[in-house]
């Protein structure tokens, strides 16, 4: 079984406001909005979604491929994830900018993203599945244009892939035949809960209707952890809390790529939940959406799921 990943690969600016959105944000007023964030903490990171997943991928040292788009400015980006044995070579590219993603969290892990698509916008670009790929393989499809990511759901759904439906915050790019569409060729679906209320909004199916249909569900919640959902029968997965919260920014991400390196190892749904909760949480305290790493504590937790770990 390959891991393909299909997703944003970006620089990220990410900072953090020292407050509460909503004591900032009305919504009594938003049709007048204007306001302005003070942040003294802005830092610049390798990001985007596929890019972050395969960070994770890469620290547990499992192979897969990455499906991308990146300008002319990326090739230290290439080069990194070379240096974490993920495949570079259906990675697309273009002579425009990769993209770029401006990412601010508050106290409460509220975020505020903005992303600038640079090379990613390009139309010339079309999705062509690798013709390596293999029926049971997994292609995670994450957000992207709406475009490819369509025809990569299709073309991965005739070749009879498993689908894994990562579609963060560009949910809102779908109307609802084609979310209906795509839940209908997909073997899982991530999203957290405030992309599972514009799933259903969207879809105009209810949660209900989710579960019956999609085969296994998740629902990451932050410090509370995750919800787990295979054929509708719902698994709590405890967050493994860190000793103290950096950024959340890419916390997400790393939940993934736990999950798809578990997989990739034979282990169950529930297992791979729970080593994906332990990457989310080295992320969330670690600050970064990369360049994460796990304590001992965590590595013996980890071997503990029975995720055969190699020591760096």
């Amino acid at each position: 079984m390959k891991l393909f990943v299909l997703g944003s690969v970006a620089f990220d600016e990410v900072a953090r406001f020292d407050g509460r959105f909503s004591d900032v944000i009305k919504p009594e007023l938003l049709e007048k909005l204007s306001v302005s964030f003070f942040v003294e903490n802005k830092q610049h990171f390798f990001g985007g979604c596929a890019g972050n997943i395969s960070y994770g991928l890469g620290y547990l040292k499992t192979p897969a491929t990455i499906l991308g788009v990146i300008g002319n400015d990326a090739a230290n980006y290439e080069a990194r994830l070379k240096g974490l044995n993920i495949s570079t070579e259906y990675l697309q590219k273009t002579e425009d900018r990769t993209a770029v993603a401006s990412i601010m969290s508050d106290q409460m892990e509220c975020q505020i993203a903005f992303f600038s698509p640079g090379a990613m916008a390009n139309k010339t670009v079309t999705f062509t599945l690798p013709g390596i790929t293999k029926e049971g393989d997994i292609l995670l499809v994450g957000p992207e244009t709406k475009d490819r990511m369509l025809a990569a759901i299709d073309q991965a759904y005739e070749k009879k892939l498993r689908i894994f439906f990562d579609p963060g915050q560009v949910i809102h790019i779908f109307n609802a035949e084609e979310l209906q569409s795509i839940l209908s060729k997909v073997e899982l679906v991530f999203v957290n809960e405030y992309e599972l209320e514009l799933l259903k909004s969207i879809s105009g199916w209810d949660e209900e209707t989710l579960l019956e249909k999609i085969p296994v569900f998740v629902v990451t919640r932050g410090e509370k952890g995750a919800g787990l959902f295979i054929k509708g029968e719902a698994t709590r997965i405890e967050a493994y809390k860190p000793v103290k919260l950096g950024e959340p920014t890419g916390a997400g991400d790393a939940f993934r790529a736990g999950f798809l390196a578990a997989l990739h190892q034979n282990l169950d749904w529930v297992s791979a939940a729970k080593v994906a909760s332990l990457m989310g949480s080295a992320c969330a305290a670690h600050g970064q959406t990369q360049d994460y790493v796990l304590s001992s504590e965590q590595e013996s937790i980890l071997e503990s799921l029975g995720f055969s770990w190699s020591k760096h």
